[in-house]
């Protein structure tokens, strides 16, 4: 279990659009966030976490609520989590809720190949995000990456559910160490 609390200044030389509608006029903000957590132990096979962060935020107040669960398998070949996060924005200049959902895997065939993914969905952007990577590490320093991403865009606004990606693309990435 953790309390604490977080003094912060920010200076806005421009304008900047938390949300749309929402913009906070430039000048110098001083905010205190005050942060509630409580957690299990990472070392069990199921990780569970809380956090309430509220306070003061630009013009206004800012709550902020995330919980986590996780899963890790007996010999830790799979492993799967997923987090929430929502906040609730009341500030002069309006009102703002955004939401991020967050999921992960990971498949270990053995500690030198990995497979992860990454979904994310941001309920301001109607976004939905996948990332997925395959690690081999041939030996210390020696890494061959293979990245896929894709992204769909707006997809509550979609008339039918064949979910065209908005942008995808592939990567390979070789990494390879020299030591002398």
């Amino acid at each position: 279990m953790e309390v604490s609390v977080a003094p912060q200044f920010e200076l806005l030389a421009r304008p900047f659009e938390i949300t749309p509608g929402v913009a906070i006029v430039p000048g110098e903000y001083e905010f205190t966030r005050w942060s509630f957590l409580a957690g299990t132990s990472r070392h069990r096979r199921w990780q569970l976490d809380s956090a309430t962060r509220v306070g003061s935020f630009y013009s206004g107040t800012l709550t902020q609520w995330e919980q986590s669960a996780s899963w890790t398998s007996a010999r830790g070949r799979w492993q799967a989590g997923l987090d929430l996060q929502n906040n609730f924005g009341h500030l002069r200049e309006g009102t703002f809720v955004q939401r991020l959902w967050q999921s992960n895997f990971s498949f270990a065939w053995n500690p030198n190949i990995v497979l992860t993914s990454f979904i994310q969905y941001d309920t301001e952007s109607q976004n939905l995000g996948a990332n997925t990577r395959l690690r081999w590490t041939f030996k210390p320093g020696r890494d061959l990456f293979i990245v896929w991403n894709r992204g769909w865009r707006h997809l509550l606004n979609t008339p039918d559910l064949s979910l065209p990606p908005d942008n995808e693309f592939i990567a390979i990435k070789l990494r390879w160490t020299f030591r002398l």
